[in-house]
C-alpha cells in the first residue's frame, strides 16, 4: 500500500488501529512508509485528531479500537414500528464516526444489509431521536437529512412542520424473523472506518412483574449507568458536547455497559429522576436533574484561574487572521491596508505590551504577503459579504469577552447563563469563519442557512450582552494573560 502524504497515512492508521498504541508506534508506522517525523510532531497529530483518546502511561486508543464490537441497544418506538422502519438519529452515538450522518451507516442483519428507506414521523419524535446531538444541532441534523431536503433551516425560523420525512432503516427484515413492538435491537460496530453496524433482535420477555435473568441484568445496567454518570460530572464538567460525555463514559465503563444485556440511553433517561438533558447556554448536556451547569466548576477551576476566558484564543488563530486579511483585500483590492486590518484584529480594549504588539504586527505583515499572493477577488465574491457579517459579530463579541476577562471580579459575579451563551456563540461564529476558510464553496451553498443562523446569534447577543455589561461597569479592570 502506498500513501501520498502524511495526512493520508495518519488517517488510515488512526481510523483502523484497534489496539492501544504509543506515539512511538505511530512514528514507526509512518517511518515504514518513508515518512520521518519526530515523536513531538507525531504527538501533535495525535492530540489534534478527533478519533483518538489519550490513555494513561503514554498510550492512545482510536475510537475504532474503543468502540468496535462493543454492544449497545435501543427499542424502536410505536410510531416507527407502525411505519415499518426506524430512524437512526442519535442512537448510534457514541459508537460510530461522529463526522458522518447516522443514516450514512450500514446496518447489517443476518449478514445482509438492511434496506434504507424514508418515513414520515412527528416532529416531536424527530426531535426526541436527535436530542443527543444537543440543542442547536438537533434541527440542522434533521433538516440536512436528504429525505427532508424540501425544508431548509431558514424556513423553520418559527417552528417545525407537524411531520418530517427522514431517512430510516427498514424493520421488515426483523419483522420477518419475529420482531414486534417492545423488542429491542442489540447492535455493535463491526467496522468503525466504514460505519458498519451488526444488529440482532432481543425479544421482550418481561411480562407483568415477572422478570428474566436478562431483565434483571438490564436493570442493574441502568443503575450502574446512573452511578457512573453522577460520579463523573464534577470531574468532567459539561465537556464539549453530549457525544463527548457519552464517549468518555462508554470508554471508561466498557466492561459493565457494553454487554449483551445492556439497556439503552433513551430508556434510562425516561425512567431516571437524577439525570436529564438540561440547557447549557444555547446548547444542552446530560446533567443532574434540576441543577444549572455553571461556567466555572471543579473541572475548569485551575484553567480559569490562569485565563478566565480560554476561548479568547480564537482571536489569533490562523484562519481568523486570514479572514480579516481577505476581508480587507476584497474591500481594497490588491493593496491591503495594514492599519485597517490591525484595527479589526486588535480591538481598542485589548491590553497588550509593546513587545507583544510588535511581534503580532511583524507576523501580520508576513501573513498578508502570503495570503495576497494566492487571493483571487473573483473567486472570493460568493462568500465575501458573508465573511464580513460574521467578522463584524466576531469582533463585537471579542471586545465584550475582553472586557469580561479584564474585569476586576470573579466569573461567578457574572450571570452564568448569559456568560455561557456569549462564549458559545463566539465559538460558533469562529467555526463559521473556519468553514469559509476550509471550504468556501460549501459555505457559499449554505449561505442562506448561515445568514439565518447569524441573525439568530446577533439577536441572542443583544439579549445576553446588557446583563454582562452591567457587571463590568461596577468593577475596575485588571490585566488578563493572553494565550
Amino acid at each position: 500500500m502506498k500513501f501520498t502524504d502524511i495526512e493520508e497515512a495518519s488517517i488510515k492508521f488512526l481510523r483502523n488501529r484497534l489496539e492501544p498504541f504509543t506515539a512511538e508506534d505511530f512514528r514507526k508506522f509512518l517511518k515504514s512508509y518513508k515518512m520521518k517525523l519526530s515523536v513531538e510532531e507525531v504527538e501533535d497529530i495525535l492530540y489534534a485528531a478527533d478519533w483518538i483518546f489519550s490513555l494513561k502511561g503514554g498510550y492512545f486508543i482510536s475510537r475504532a479500537g474503543a468502540f468496535t464490537n462493543q454492544w449497545f441497544s435501543f427499542k424502536p418506538t410505536k410510531e416507527e414500528v407502525e411505519a415499518g422502519a426506524f430512524v437512526p438519529g442519535h442512537r448510534f452515538i457514541p459508537f460510530i464516526d461522529a463526522s458522518i450522518f447516522p443514516y450514512q451507516a450500514t446496518v447489517v442483519f443476518e449478514e445482509r444489509p438492511v434496506p434504507v428507506t424514508s418515513i414520515d414521523i412527528s416532529s416531536n419524535l424527530a426531535l426526541d431521536l436527535h436530542a443527543y446531538f444537543g440543542e442547536g444541532y438537533d434541527i440542522p441534523y434533521i433538516l440536512n437529512d436528504p429525505a427532508n431536503s424540501a425544508v431548509s433551516i431558514s424556513s423553520v425560523q418559527y417552528g417545525l412542520p407537524s411531520f418530517m420525512t427522514l431517512t430510516a432503516f427498514s424493520l421488515q427484515p426483523f419483522v420477518e424473523k419475529g420482531f414486534q413492538l417492545g423488542d429491542r435491537l442489540l447492535c455493535r460496530v463491526t467496522n468503525w472506518d466504514l460505519s458498519i453496524i451488526e444488529a440482532r433482535i432481543v425479544k421482550n420477555t418481561r411480562t407483568g412483574f415477572k422478570m428474566s435473568r436478562e431483565d434483571l441484568e438490564r436493570e442493574e445496567w441502568y443503575e450502574h449507568f446512573e452511578e457512573a454518570l453522577v460520579t463523573r460530572m464534577d470531574r468532567w464538567g459539561p465537556m464539549g458536547s453530549i457525544e463527548d460525555q457519552l464517549s468518555l463514559l462508554f470508554l471508561e465503563e466498557q466492561r459493565t455497559l457494553c454487554t449483551e444485556n445492556c439497556g439503552s440511553i433513551e430508556d434510562f433517561l425516561e425512567h431516571t429522576s437524577k439525570i436529564d438533558i438540561v440547557n447549557f447556554g444555547v446548547e444542552s448536556r446530560i446533567w443532574k436533574s434540576g441543577e444549572t451547569i455553571p461556567y466555572k466548576g471543579p473541572w475548569n477551576e485551575a484553567e480559569l484561574k490562569e485565563n478566565p476566558i480560554p476561548s479568547i484564543k480564537y482571536m489569533f488563530t490562523d484562519y481568523i487572521i486570514d479572514s480579516y486579511i481577505k476581508d480587507n483585500l476584497f474591500k481594497n483590492g490588491a493593496d491591503a491596508n495594514v492599519d485597517e486590518i490591525t484595527a479589526r484584529l486588535l480591538p481598542p480594549n485589548l491590553q497588550m505590551g509593546s513587545f507583544e504588539k510588535k511581534f503580532i504586527m511583524l507576523n501580520l505583515e508576513k501573513r498578508i504577503d502570503i495570503v495576497k499572493n494566492d487571493y483571487n477577488r473573483f473567486n472570493d465574491f460568493p462568500v465575501a459579504d458573508l465573511r464580513r457579517k460574521i467578522l463584524n459579530l466576531f469582533f463585537t463579541i471579542s471586545s465584550l469577552l475582553l472586557d469580561i476577562g479584564y474585569c476586576n471580579c470573579q466569573m461567578e459575579d457574572f450571570p452564568q447563563h448569559e456568560l455561557i451563551v456569549l462564549v458559545q456563540i463566539f465559538e460558533h461564529v469562529a467555526r463559521y469563519l473556519s468553514q469559509i476558510e476550509e471550504s468556501p464553496s460549501a459555505a457559499a451553498d449554505e449561505k442562506n442557512d448561515i445568514l439565518a443562523s447569524l441573525d439568530g446569534m446577533l439577536e441572542t447577543y443583544d439579549s445576553v450582552a446588557p446583563p454582562l455589561q452591567a457587571v463590568i461597569k461596577k468593577n475596575k479592570k485588571f490585566e488578563i494573560k493572553l494565550p
